[in-house]
């Protein structure tokens, strides 16, 4: 099962107590977060340590970075993927073998033809430019996270080129999709390594 916690950064309240109840780790990152910024900081911390403590991973056990930025909890074989964007912030985490990566985008204007012929597959660019026009951002979002959760469950970040696969065939990256509908106006997949039942907790 891989277990998905959410937090949008505008519901949250009991500001000073939440903060409080962080782990060392991301309280720091909170500490460290610009002001704009803080209340976002805030809803990842929680949903990160929501994720750990589920998994009985000690609040003392501090985890680490892989080479290109993913957090690791070494000895508890665990994966866990971290994504905020706009307000909203979410962790995944599974324990039970299978890798994940996670990716949420808040769907606003953007260049996607452009974009999509520049870093996205030939496949990919031509289901966005066939899209009607009033889906067009969202089937472009809809794309771009599937890549971002490809190559976070990866652990490579931008090494891994975007052009370089095609998330329209995710038998020939011998990867699972799921899209999430967890909050308006988002889009945000899912990848996992194995087929898996996935829950969406919100905190």
């Amino acid at each position: 099962m891989i277990l998905v916690f959410t937090c949008e950064a505008d519901s949250i309240s009991g500001i000073e107590s939440a903060v409080k109840g962080l782990t060392a780790q991301r309280r720091e990152k909170y500490d460290s977060a610009p002001e704009k910024d803080k209340a976002l900081a805030l809803a990842a911390g929680l949903c990160f340590d929501a994720a750990r403590r589920r998994a009985g991973i000690p609040d003392e056990t501090n985890y680490a970075l892989n080479e290109y930025g993913k957090p690791v909890f070494e000895g508890f074989g665990c994966d866990l993927s971290l994504t905020h964007s706009g307000l909203l912030a979410a962790c995944a985490i599974s324990c039970d073998g299978a890798a994940v990566g996670l990716d949420c985008e808040l769907i606003r204007p953007a260049r996607c033809e452009s974009i999509a012929r520049r870093m996205f597959s030939p496949a990919e660019t031509e289901l966005i430019l066939s899209s009607h026009e009033n889906e067009r951002q969202r089937v472009f979002f809809d794309i771009w996270t599937k890549k971002e959760s490809y190559i976070k469950l990866l652990g490579t970040g931008l090494r891994t080129q975007l052009k370089s696969f095609d998330v329209t065939d995710p038998d020939s990256l011998g990867i699972f999709f799921t899209g999430l509908g967890i909050a308006p106006g988002y889009a945000c997949s899912l990848c996992s390594d194995i087929s898996s039942g996935v829950e969406v907790i919100k905190i």
